[in-house]
């Protein structure tokens, strides 16, 4: 019987005490430790998940190329502050300085990079009243005579211009104008009291509706006049019902009631009579019913209003704006106010925070579809505002004009009216690949 030579005989163990050695450096590693060569110590890494829209931009960080393309997920990244820049062909970069937590996940995935183009111009037009519908699929246009023209965009089989239809209507420049659902029918408020029924497709078809205070209530517009509450239908057909004593104005089961000798108003609801919800000092009537949020408007003045279950009482929010433009995402309960000189942002329970102030007037501004972006318009600037508060919000100009007068989005463009290098008229920017 020959003896088992020693090396075969030590080599099992060999293993052994190599196994015992390295497995809390292959748990540690698998855990998301690393050795930090720079502090001398382990450390528990973090991730960070990168994508763009477009896809495919180049990744740097810390000033370092990566060789990498978005998207990209890097799961052994030191804790602490990181500078992440993306850049590709065409378009604008995209930088910020995030912190990386320990043990977490950092997500940057909802970057839109924007497309380094020029305005093209559509046509040529006077006009420097603009009124868009919140899809942006239809504009007013208007003159200080008030003579109108409506709009028509579509992106089928891509973007054009596919209809111009004057408008018999008077649209004044500083009218208000609320838009259907569906963005054919406005209402046109105009600063002398009057509100006017406007169909965006047919220039017979508009009707000046008798005084009163008016809204949309789905496809039916919905008003206080005389003591009665109006019902309108989009072919002009009209109804009254008469309203109670003290009652100004009615929103399915809620109704807003005058406190005699007090000028204020009380808000009640049927299923708790008797008791009620003092507004604050103001002419309110209802705009619209928002998911679970009351809407109320007092010229440039908003009210909302979420009713606190089992209670008569309401959380209660107030803004000021001359425009008020809800994104209608399910996700998100937020609205943009703008003022002569200021952008608010609201999402209807708390105070609206201020996302933008200058000494100039402010044009407009414009939701993206993302809900995730805002195109803003000084009178000679075109710029969008990235909501991501990290690191600050990225400011972006896009466009230079001699002179804005309105914006709104629609398919991948931002359409401008105003005049640049000699031309006046609605030139549209393409922002975005899809």
């Amino acid at each position: 019987m020959h003896a088992v030579p020693f090396h075969r005989r030590i080599f099992p163990w060999i293993i052994a005490i190599a196994f015992i050695a390295m497995a809390p450096a292959v748990v540690f590693y698998t855990s998301g430790y690393r050795y930090d060569s720079k502090r001398g110590k382990v450390e528990r890494y973090g991730t960070i998940i990168i994508d763009s829209q477009p896809s495919g931009a180049k990744l740097r960080i810390d000033g370092r190329s990566t060789n990498k393309l978005t998207p990209i997920t890097i799961q052994d990244m030191a804790p602490g502050s990181h500078s992440i820049e993306l850049q590709l062909d065409g378009y604008f970069d995209w930088k910020k300085k995030l912190d990386i937590t320990p043990e977490r996940v950092t997500f940057v995935d909802h970057v839109q990079l924007w497309s380094k183009n020029q305005p093209n111009f559509l046509f040529q037009t006077p006009d420097t009243g603009f009124f868009s519908s919140p899809k942006g699929s239809r504009i007013l246009l208007t003159n200080a005579s008030g003579t109108a023209q409506a709009l028509q965009f579509t992106n089928i089989p891509s973007f054009r211009l596919s209809s111009t239809t004057p408008l018999s209507a008077s649209i004044p420049l500083d009218s208000f104008v609320h838009w259907s659902d569906d963005d054919r029918y406005a209402l046109v408020e105009s600063s002398s009291g009057t509100t006017d029924l406007i169909d965006a497709t047919n220039v017979t078809k508009s009707l000046q509706l008798p005084e009163g205070n008016y809204r949309w209530d789905g496809k039916m517009v919905v008003g206080t006049n005389e003591n009665s509450l109006v019902n309108i239908t989009r072919n002009g057909t009209l109804s009254r019902n008469p309203l109670l004593q003290n009652q100004v104005d009615v929103l399915d089961d809620v109704v807003l009631q005058e406190i005699e000798n007090h000028s204020s108003f009380i808000l009640t609801a049927q299923d708790q009579p008797g008791k009620g919800y003092v507004l604050p000092k103001g002419n309110w009537r209802f705009w619209q019913k928002h998911g679970d949020i009351l809407i109320l408007r007092d010229g440039s003045r908003w009210l909302s209003l979420n009713r606190v279950s089992g209670s008569e009482s309401y959380h209660s929010s107030e803004a000021t704006g001359k425009t008020l433009q809800i994104l209608n995402q399910k996700k998100n309960d937020l609205a943009l106010l703008v003022t002569e000189n200021e952008l608010w942002l609201w999402d209807f329970l708390t105070p609206p925070e201020l996302l933008y102030r200058q000494s100039n007037s402010l044009v407009d501004a414009f939701w993206h579809t993302s809900g995730n972006y805002i195109f803003i318009a000084t009178h000679t600037t075109l710029s969008v505002i990235e909501l991501d508060p990290r690191d600050g919000r990225i400011w972006t100009d896009l466009a230079k004009f001699d002179q804005i007068n309105g914006i709104s989005y629609y398919n991948n463009q931002v359409l401008i009216l105003g005049e640049n290098e000699g031309k006046r008229g609605l030139w549209n920017l393409k922002v975005t690949s899809s």
